[in-house]
């Protein structure tokens, strides 16, 4: 069996924001390794499906991709303001947090610089671990049949969307059930004729709150039903303690 000649130092798969934040920290520590990152969508976007009007992330602008682990690094997100000419614009917005759509950009700005790194749509299928001239390598596998050596891998695929049975048969049969990382590109393709007469929204989490606001706002005339699991949706957002898990003594824990 004949491997790639070329062995990587590091070889990420995915390339969400996790990886593009070990990108950026490894350019800036270790700028001499060979590396690269698999992408299995045609390009690194954040969450194009659930960028709503007036949405936003829901923390500090300063947790960004480096800024807590280097914060004179020109690849934080107010430098990103500043190089896009909308720093004092967006000071002057009467938000506490970005919108969506602005760290979307973000992340695309970010990404922009380390093209040369990344292999879009490569879909990763299988790890092993392979003798390539006496040395003990990872060997990644990819849907379209390419193959990746390094000596180190690093796991940040993104999380599976998951639709709970029974939704999940509707699901793969229509186009009138789906995830809400699909809600955008679905939602336009429902009311391409005439808005929907009811809509159920299943989920109690901060998505499902922004969808049934969107859903109400753009089709007041719809029916708009939400399911949580519980008796209420959830506030954990009033909490000071669930930002916690940014903490470095909670990372460690």
């Amino acid at each position: 069996m004949s491997f790639p000649a070329r062995v990587h130092d590091v070889l990420g798969v995915g390339f969400g924001p996790a990886n593009l934040a070990l990108a950026i920290a490894l350019e800036e520590k270790y700028p001499s390794l060979d590396i690269r990152f698999l992408e299995a969508r045609p390009t690194p976007d954040w969450q194009p499906g659930m960028l709503l009007d007036g949405s936003d992330i829901q923390n500090h602008p300063s947790r960004d991709l480096v800024t807590l682990r280097n914060p004179r690094s020109r690849y934080s997100f107010i430098n990103y303001l500043y190089e896009q000419g909308r720093l004092l614009k967006h000071f002057n917005l009467p938000i506490e947090f970005p919108l969506r759509k602005e760290y979307a950009g973000y992340i695309r700005w970010a990404a922009s610089f380390f093209s040369h790194q990344v292999d879009c749509g490569r879909y990763a299928v299988g790890i092993d671990v392979v003798e390539n001239a006496g040395e003990r390598v990872w060997e990644v596998s990819t849907g379209s049949g390419r193959r990746y050596l390094s000596r180190s891998v690093v796991m940040a695929p993104g999380r599976t969307p998951y639709v709970p049975t029974p939704y999940d048969a509707a699901a793969a049969e229509s186009n009138r059930a789906f995830h809400l990382t699909k809600y955008l590109p679905r939602l336009k393709e429902l009311t391409a004729d005439e808005p929907p007469k009811a809509v159920a929204v299943i989920g109690g989490s901060q998505s499902a709150v922004e969808l049934a606001l969107d859903l109400h706002r753009q089709f007041p005339g719809t029916r708009v039903m939400t399911y949580p699991r519980s008796y209420s949706l959830r506030l954990k957002d009033t909490s000071p303690f669930s930002e916690e898990g940014y903490f470095p003594e909670f990372t460690e824990y």
